[in-house]
């Protein structure tokens, strides 16, 4: 319910929704229910006005119509199930002298965390069933003493009387004083309390401590333990107020049902008590006190007319113990049993019992189990005459310790154990008598036996003696004709060895001769082979550095005509220039270019901002570029993506400005090309100039994700790899040192690594070697510019930065015993090495890919470096980690040709190993099928 202007209340948005399902299952119109809860009527002189209810009173008639019609419902399935039985409710003048059999489930005890006006009612009633069943406990001993004519002196038994009248007591009592406080116009429940601690504070049964009060909170000893009750509510809980409108609407009703259970006349009753037990005279007409009906009057009235019930027949009580809450068979919960038996009086009983005699046993048995401690005694009274003679049992206090009754022998629990004491000490000692007659008789058949045995024995050892060397004489015999055979034997095997090793002596010796004889022309071809490659690539370089001269100069020629055109917007202009983005280089030389020397920030998924930077080149490219129909879609699994994003200036969409491949993980990473278009992440459209949400949202969001891209004219003509084979990529981020000393090469005219103590867990830093050249920075040639200033643009430019290499010598990687081993007939990729972009899978049918992350623990494979291949070769697939969770892709004999799209003929084999077993994962794994045959080489365990 919400608030509707001034007082009154209306149905939240909310119920509304499903009010049309409550109307229909009540039979009821809408409007009509939504009136009925939220008004009243009252009378004033001869007028009948309406008022609103607030939304607090119409939550208390909500809750009061759904008690009613569950309490409606629960009284009139009690009916039809005494109906269905056939059970007629006797007369008034008949009921004390009627038969009947009758079956009261008692409440249990509640003790929860909270405990209200409904615990202290059911504990309540079950302290008087307590009271019922203690009384009628020391009775039924009473009545048994009397019967077996034993002296019996009346002593008090436990009770809990004292607990009982602490909620009866009138006009000071938990009830009494709950009621007028429900009375008065402004009584509450921290009045209630207050009262509480005053009236209660010297009651043995009745305790509050400091912090209780201030939460106005109360404890009850009662019989089963201490229980604390929350004060808070008792007042609301307790008054059965409810308008009569409310339930009238139930009367009007289209369902014959709900129409029987609510009738004009009878929905004025009021049905707010929830805790109801019901007597067996439902025709009796309910008892009303003169003022206000409470709920508690309420439960007491009809809690008194069960016991009246109760003290009127015959009671049996049946206590059901639960052994364990969870069901099992054979488990046995000592705590929870415990509690139970407390809960449900069995140890009130148990202390009634000790208060006199617990232990009885017939005349028969008693004679039977102890007649053993004075077996001169035939009769029972003499052989209880002369147990009572004992010392422990006539120095015991209190009653007489046994007692002969009429059929029993009663007992106290002191004297049962001496005697059960005196009875195992005598049954001990003839036991043990019998032990050791009978161990002697069984010890002497045994001997006998035993001489038997031996005398058996002796003779067939006798006669296997005999027949031993016997057979020794024979086998010595046989055993000198076989050792002459086999001499002669081995004399001709040693002749037909030595001419065997001969023979194979001298095929060694000419297979080797041939052997070296192919492996140095061999050697001699490779060799030339790489002389002739280098030379191609150096004269390709040398064309295109010519060519970029040629384009810068014809740039800068334009800039002087435009200047010269324009003086007053070449003064104005005083921005610095952004150098333009070099394309790919065959080689070490990088073109000269005059622009100041700048750095972009590498944007991928663990970037956090953009690059501004935005040459004229591509500017203008982009401007030009029209987006063609051809859109694809890429798996990005983990890892980092490797990808430079800008914003378009015509789409306003990210744009791909650079593809960094040795740095990314995800395996569709050759299918993006610079000038590519993001569309959309993991299905949500992108929106325009919103470059650094774009970025976020691609290190923020859950891996794995798709990634769709559209490709463009200027993208369709970027498609050539932007690294070479001998060019690697490494990304250095914030807060890492970079760990790489570099000096001026004068020969290169750019910087070498002179140190190299790289951090590991750099991206691509594992390729780094000494000797190595730095090329670029972002982009940006290190070609001809001052060794100082590179030094500077290193240690104060931006971050993340990434910083592309040249190897310092394409042939360092390879190891001359290899070469040696290599054969002309296989010209497989065991014997090539790739380019960066000949390692796509969707290029060639015989590569894949597999990731390797963190949480997958070993890759689960076993490789060898063989002796003719420059790539490890699987060995042994374990069924663990990374090969566990990627099942039925690698087998034995592949070949691991990369990692992270790094070619492992240009890093080395140690140098994988080292990166495969401290380096960062997730890692990209690519492989090649091969045969199943392996080499010879060294095993590494990943």
């Amino acid at each position: 319910f919400t608030r509707k202007g001034g007082e009154e209340s209306q149905l939240s948005n909310e119920s509304r929704k499903i009010l049309p399902t409550i109307a229909s299952l009540l039979g009821i119109d809408i409007e009509t229910i939504e009136k009925g809860l939220t008004t009243k009527k009252i009378k004033v002189g001869f007028e009948i006005i309406t008022k609103g209810l607030t939304a607090m009173e119409a939550c208390t008639s909500r809750d009061a119509v759904a008690k009613t019609i569950y309490s409606r419902v629960f009284d009139w399935l009690v009916e039809r199930i005494n109906q269905s039985i056939s059970y007629e409710t006797p007369s008034h003048q008949s009921y004390v002298h009627s038969r009947f059999i009758g079956v009261v489930d008692i409440f249990g005890f509640e003790i929860f965390a909270t405990n209200s006006l409904e615990q202290l009612c059911i504990n309540f009633a079950n302290e008087k069933l307590q009271q019922l069943f203690s009384r009628f406990v020391f009775e039924m001993e009473q009545k048994e003493y009397e019967a077996e004519a034993i002296p019996w002196t009346f002593v008090d038994y436990p009770n809990n009387d004292a607990c009982v009248a602490l909620f009866e007591s009138r006009p000071i009592g938990l009830f009494s004083l709950l009621d007028e406080q429900c009375v008065i116009p402004r009584g509450n429940d921290t009045q209630l309390a207050a009262k509480y601690y005053e009236g209660f504070a010297t009651h043995s049964h009745f305790s509050s401590t400091k912090l209780q009060k201030g939460k106005t909170q109360f404890t009850i000893a009662h019989y089963a333990g201490d229980v604390v009750y929350t004060a808070i509510g008792f007042c609301d809980k307790n008054k059965d107020s409810v308008h009569i409108e409310a339930l009238e609407l139930l009367a009007t009703s289209s369902h014959s049902f709900l129409q029987n259970l609510f009738t004009a006349g009878d929905a004025r009753r009021s049905t707010a008590v929830s805790l109801k037990l019901r007597s067996f005279d439902d025709r009796s007409p309910p008892r009303r006190s003169a003022g206000m009906s409470s709920v508690v009057m309420k439960f007491k009235t009809e809690l008194t007319a069960l016991l009246e019930l109760l003290n009127a027949t015959v009671p049996h009580f049946i206590r059901c113990i639960k052994p364990n809450d969870e069901l099992n068979p054979f488990t046995f919960d000592e705590i929870r049993v415990v509690e139970q038996l407390r809960c449900s009086g069995v140890l009130e009983a148990v202390k009634i019992s000790r208060a006199g005699y617990p232990i009885r046993m017939l005349h028969e048995s008693f004679q039977q189990l102890y007649r053993c401690i004075f077996p001169q005694f035939k009769s029972l009274p003499s052989l209880v005459a002369a147990m009572l003679k004992i010392d422990e049992i006539a120095n015991l206090s209190g009653p007489v310790p046994l007692q002969v009754g009429l059929t029993k022998v009663f007992m106290v629990q002191a004297a049962y154990q001496h005697l059960n004491r005196c009875k195992i000490h005598i049954q001990s000692r003839a036991v043990r008598t019998v032990q050791r007659y009978t161990r002697g008789f069984l010890a002497k058949q045994q001997y006998i036996a035993y001489r038997k045995a031996v005398i058996i024995i002796q003779a067939f050892v006798r006669m296997l003696q005999c027949r031993n060397a016997l057979y020794k004489r024979k086998r010595q015999a046989n055993a000198a004709l076989c050792i002459q055979t086999q001499w002669r034997m081995h004399q001709a095997y040693s002749v037909y060895q030595t001419r065997v090793h001969s023979i194979r002596l001298i095929q060694r010796i000419y297979r080797g001769f041939c052997g070296r004889t192919s492996a140095a022309k061999l050697r001699r071809q490779i060799q030339a082979e790489a002389i002739i490659q280098r030379a191609l690539q150096r004269q390709k370089s040398e064309e295109e550095s010519a060519r970029l001269k040629r384009q810068a100069s014809l740039q800068r020629e334009k800039e002087i005509k435009a200047a010269a055109m324009y003086p007053q917007s070449s003064m104005d202009s005083g921005m610095t220039h952004k150098m333009a983005p070099l394309l790919p280089s065959l080689s070490s030389a990088r073109p000269i270019v005059e622009t100041p020397i700048v750095f972009e920030e590498f944007s991928s998924s663990e970037s956090e901002g953009e690059d501004d930077f935005k040459d004229t080149t591509s500017t203008a490219s982009t401007q030009e570029t029209k987006s063609i129909d051809s859109e694809y879609e890429i798996n990005w699994e983990c890892g980092m993506l490797g990808l430079y994003f800008e914003s378009d200036e015509m789409s306003g969409l990210p744009i791909v400005r650079r593809v960094h491949e040795t740095l990314s993980t995800c395996a569709d990473i050759f299918d993006v090309s610079p000038g590519d278009i993001l569309l959309s992440v993991g299905g949500k459209r992108v929106h325009n100039n919103d470059i650094r949400h774009i970025l976020r949202l691609l290190q923020e969001i859950d891996k794995p994700v798709a990634l769709r891209f559209q490709r463009t004219q200027n993208s369709e003509s970027n498609r050539e790899p932007s690294l070479m084979c001998d060019e690697y990529e490494v990304l250095w981020r914030d807060n890492v040192p970079l760990g790489l000393g570099f000096k001026p090469d004068k020969k290169k005219e750019m910087p070498s690594v002179s140190k190299c103590r790289g951090n590991p867990m750099i991206p691509g830093m594992f390729n780094v070697r000494l000797g190595d050249y730095l090329t670029a920075i972002n982009e940006i040639s290190t070609h001809k510019v001052e060794f100082s200033r590179v030094i500077k643009l290193l240690e104060d430019g931006p971050r993340p930065v990434v910083l592309r290499f040249l190897r310092a010598d394409l042939d360092d990687a390879l190891d001359s015993t290899r070469q040696s081993e290599l054969s002309v007939r296989e010209s497989s990729i065991r014997f090539s090495r790739m380019s960066t972009m000949s390692l796509n899978p969707k290029r060639d049918d015989s590569l894949y890919n597999i990731t390797w992350k963190e949480e997958d623990g070993p890759l689960g494979l076993v490789v060898k470096q063989a002796l003719s291949s420059y790539y490890p070769e699987v060995t042994k697939v374990k069924p663990e980690g990374a090969i566990k969770r990627q099942p039925n892709k690698v087998q034995v004999g592949d070949l691991l040709i990369s990692i992270n799209n790094n070619n492992i003929s240009k890093m080395g084999f140690r140098n994988a190993m080292h990166l495969l077993q401290i380096g960062p994962k997730p890692v990209l794994l690519t492989f090649q099928k091969q045969g199943r045959g392996s080499q010879a080489g060294i095993p590494a365990s990943i």
